[in-house]
């Protein structure tokens, strides 16, 4: 134990004076303040509305459809619900027709704020009123009921991508450098043939990465969400997201003899790595593939442990999944490492 301490001391004085340990220090500082400062709260896209009309209403208000230039025209309140489930840019307003009154009802998401909802509903009151076109008996409102009426501010959404981003994925690029360091002073060479054993070795390294993802993310949620009791659930999920991504560096690094040569692999890593990003921020997109790269559920249990939605079993299923797959990693950079020594 204690020379493993030794060792974990070494790391972090060496490790430290890194210049990508500078860049590891900075980026959370840059993207906590651009959640903070720059990204809006709310972001205006493309919406897609959706009309469904009785027979009656067809026949005697055709024109009705021409105040929705683009609309897309549906045959029923579920048509509608299911079409909505497939995009979640989109709302739908359903026209009936009791006795002689007309009325219309908006269904939305639900995630819509308050805001969001008023601006559909002015728009709606104006467009059927203007120019006395029908006067409609109120404009009743439902949800769609997929999502919590909780809305997160559109900046927020951001953090648990960051924290994914940031600590546990701009890491590979620094055990990457710290490795090849080690290479060039020939120290893994020397540390292969002293008493001490390459796991400590490694594993030295792996803790000195978590404990840069704890930093990191401490200085993200700090500028933005707050710390709390979710940072706590947060650094639990690191643990093993560290051992996942400090252990595919240091496998990655194994092969190679210079940082020019894996640092292409790295970056094709974390590219990889990154494409569940894509699915969090458009959740219409998320193919079975996406599914089983391990950053998809480290990023959804950050985002439950951050944001609680009452889905608490992806935590656990998200740590599990890391905590077997970065063992085996590990294991694997170990088996890879001794091998390298034998050859040199």
């Amino acid at each position: 134990m204690k020379r493993f301490f030794a060792l974990f001391k070494r790391d972090m004085l060496v490790g430290s004076k890194n210049y990508f340990f500078i860049i590891v220090m900075l980026t959370p500082i840059l993207l906590g303040l651009l959640v903070r400062f720059v990204i809006p709260e709310e972001t205006s896209t493309q919406v897609q509305v959706l009309i469904a009309m009785d027979e009656q209403i067809k026949e005697e208000r055709s024109d009705l459809l021409h105040l929705y230039d683009g609309a897309n025209q549906l045959d029923s309140k579920s048509a509608i619900q299911e079409a909505m489930k497939k995009d979640v840019n989109s709302y739908g307003i359903v026209f009936t027709k009791d006795n002689e009154s007309i009325h219309a009802e908006v269904i939305f998401q639900g995630y819509e704020s308050q805001k969001q909802r008023n601006l559909v509903l002015q728009s709606v009151e104006m467009m059927l009123n203007s120019d006395q076109v029908m006067q409609v008996d109120g404009v009743k409102t439902t949800e769609l009921g997929q999502y919590s009426k909780t809305t997160i501010p559109f900046n927020l959404q951001l953090v648990p991508i960051f924290i994914v981003m940031e600590p546990a994925l701009l890491g590979l690029f620094l055990i990457a450098t710290m490795i090849f360091s080690e290479k060039e002073e020939k120290t893994i060479l020397a540390y292969g043939v002293s008493p001490g054993k390459i796991t400590e070795f490694l594993l030295s390294k792996v803790l000195f990465m978590f404990l840069l993802g704890v930093l990191g993310t401490f200085v993200i949620m700090a500028l933005t969400v707050g710390i709390g009791t979710s940072f706590l659930k947060v650094v639990g999920i690191l643990v093993f997201a560290n051992l996942f991504g400090a252990s595919l560096g240091l496998l990655i690094s194994s092969f190679f003899d210079s940082i020019s040569k894996a640092m292409i692999w790295v970056v094709v890593a974390s590219m990889v790595l990154s494409f569940p990003l894509v699915a969090f921020m458009i959740p219409t997109f998320a193919p079975a593939w996406l599914k089983i790269m391990p950053t998809y559920p480290m990023l959804y249990s950050i985002n439950e442990a951050i944001f609680p939605s009452g889905n608490s079993t992806i935590i656990g299923s998200s740590i599990l999944i890391l905590a077997v797959s970065g063992l085996l990693l590990f294991i694997l950079s170990v088996v890879s490492y001794k091998k390298t020594l034998v050859r040199g």
